[in-house]
């Protein structure tokens, strides 16, 4: 585990998971954002889907507070109706559109439309936190446990995370997650593999699309 104690993402998990009680986040405030979108000379603010956090909306109230003072600072908030690796895929086309000199208002605009065909898969072996937060029985999480079930899901075009089976064991997990990639259309182009703490897992999930290419190849 890397980083010194207390400190990286390791100390928060091995926090998280000692931790007996009830889970709680909160999300920056609007004066919170005010202030950070005060710093830069064009904002682009990419947050966590607005179906699961308060995150998007106390953006957009931070924008107008900071319009009431600076009312033609480009400013740009967009509700990502997603997290994760989706996140990554976003910030990863502004810095593409940017860098090209697009002016601001083209970048947000093709930023947009590129977020009209971007989808999120998750896979997730531990639901203990679901727990915490009530929102999972402590009995199905430990038959979950018991059985090696992971819990493969989507990110609707609502912004909720969807459930939508539950695959014994990781490989079958992985196979099943790339035969979802490939009934969700994806037939090649960036993909973002993002993981907790399971570098193996998502170098064999690179693996097993990879492969998945090739024999779609052959096939042709």
């Amino acid at each position: 585990m890397g980083g010194r104690r207390g400190h990286g993402p390791g100390a928060l998990l091995t926090a998280m998971e000692a931790y007996k009680g009830k889970s709680s986040s909160a999300c920056p405030s609007p004066e919170t954002w005010a202030r950070a979108f005060s710093e830069g000379d064009h904002v682009i603010a990419i947050t966590i889907t607005g179906g699961l956090s308060g995150s998007y909306n106390s953006a957009l109230l931070g924008r107008d507070l900071l319009w009431e003072k600076q009312p033609h600072k480009p400013v740009y908030v967009l509700d990502s109706r997603s997290a994760g690796a989706e996140i990554a895929l976003l910030v990863f086309r502004a810095c593409e559109l940017i860098a090209r000199g697009l002016p601001f208002e083209q970048v947000t605009q093709q930023l947009w439309l590129y977020h009209q065909h971007t989808h999120l898969l998750f896979l997730l072996e531990h639901v203990d936190n679901f727990v915490k937060n009530g929102r999972l029985n402590k009995l199905v999480a430990a038959t979950i446990g018991m059985l090696g079930v992971r819990i493969l899901g989507c990110a609707s075009e609502h912004g909720t995370l969807q459930p939508l089976m539950k695959p014994r064991g990781a490989a079958r997990g992985l196979d099943l997650l790339v035969r979802e990639l490939e009934r969700a259309g994806y037939a090649g182009g960036q993909l973002a593999i993002t993981h907790v703490q399971n570098e193996e897992g998502a170098a064999r999930l690179r693996e097993a699309y990879e492969r998945a290419l090739a024999a779609r190849a052959t096939r042709q």
